[in-house]
């Protein structure tokens, strides 16, 4: 492929193990000889270089055309989409049900074999359904915990199909039902901060959230207290804090909008780059996925230090006459009662309100 790329100069040749791919204007072809036809020039150029090297193709195996499917998953090239094939999404779907169903009137059980055959499949789908990874988090979890309980002997283990992966599977479902694939351009995060439409700066600690919109007209801050929050929560408030934030952006902002969100904490910006979290998490990405796939918004959360967050920072100090040089308005927020998870225990009883400072 190098000499391909590098010495044939043929245009952006890709390789996924054996499987060679690529793309070209319909029009530019080439004849290739052996096999008495036009095709498309890269793709002859190609095989005129696996000729002069040895390497030996069988004409069944050169196809091109639009769309097309390439190791699984169908291209179209003229609408920049990718998704999956009709017959495999009918096969993912049946898959998602069988899983789901509850013909016993109790929740289904499956061999740990099952669920991990199950959970290689939908993962492969998932290159083409990003953001439904939320989709095999409690799953990966269930069988992480049941290997680490039996060992080798886990293979024929029943794992229960509870209502927390069924929840999550059904949600998985509707929206692979609903899509017509994923827009290459539009999903694609080659887009600068400055672009955005609205950006958000993002802090919390154990006693309050606050995030900060510098750039709206008034500027505003929101705030919200968690006087009861838990040590071992820091971590679930920051996530809650950026989600908050977004969910809060998002409904200020048209379709396909794009959203950028700071915060102090690195392995946040990890978390929403890959979208891979812990089942403590789940119901957070699941309401951001939610988002992003209804309205079509894009969404990069990226790092900031503490130095440079002085709004959101300031108001965590309480310092709210000096984050007033920064602020027209302050106003408290409460996160939505489904995304508190843990925390909503903490907080029965506290008071939750809206207002302004």
């Amino acid at each position: 492929m190098w000499i391909a790329e590098h010495v044939l100069k043929i245009d952006r040749p890709f390789c996924y193990n054996d499987d060679t791919y690529g793309v070209c204007d319909a029009d530019d072809t080439k004849f290739y000889e052996p096999y008495g036809r036009f095709m498309p020039r890269n793709q002859c150029e190609l095989l005129e270089l696996w000729d002069l090297l040895g390497i030996p193709h069988k004409e069944k195996k050169q196809l091109s055309g639009n769309p097309l499917t390439i190791i699984g998953i169908e291209v179209d090239a003229n609408e920049m989409t990718m998704t999956l094939p009709a017959h495999a999404k009918e096969a993912l779907i049946a898959e998602l049900r069988r899983f789901i169903a509850e013909p016993t009137g109790k929740a289904p059980s499956f061999s740990y074999k099952e669920f991990q055959q199950f959970a290689g499949g939908m993962n492969a789908a998932l290159n083409v359904f990003p953001l439904l990874r939320p989709a095999l988090t409690n799953i990966f979890a269930r069988i992480s915990e049941t290997y680490r309980t039996f060992g080798e002997s886990s293979a024929d283990k029943q794992i229960q199909c509870d209502s927390t992966i069924r929840s999550d599977l059904n949600w998985a479902l509707k929206h692979i039902r609903n899509s017509k694939g994923t827009r290459i351009l539009q999903d694609a995060r080659a887009w600068k901060p400055e672009e955005a439409g609205i950006t958000a700066y993002t802090c919390s600690n154990l006693k309050s959230m606050v995030f900060w919109y510098p750039g709206l007209k008034p500027s505003v801050a929101y705030y919200f207290d968690t006087p009861s929050a838990p040590p071992d929560l820091e971590h679930f408030l920051e996530v809650l804090c950026v989600t908050s934030a977004f969910l809060d952006a998002a409904s200020r902002q048209r379709s396909s909008a794009k959203i950028v969100i700071y915060t102090e904490n690195i392995g946040i910006v990890k978390m929403f780059d890959s979208f891979h979290c812990s089942p403590i998490y789940n119901p957070l990405f699941k309401a951001v996925a939610d988002s992003m796939i209804q309205h079509k918004h894009r969404l990069r959360v990226l790092h900031i230090s503490a130095k440079k967050n002085i709004v959101p920072n300031l108001l965590l100090r309480e310092s709210v006459s000096e984050a007033r040089k920064h602020v027209s308005e302050i106003a408290s927020f409460k996160p939505l009662d489904k995304l508190l998870g843990p925390l909503k225990d903490n907080l029965t009883g506290e008071k939750m309100h809206r207002g302004t400072v």
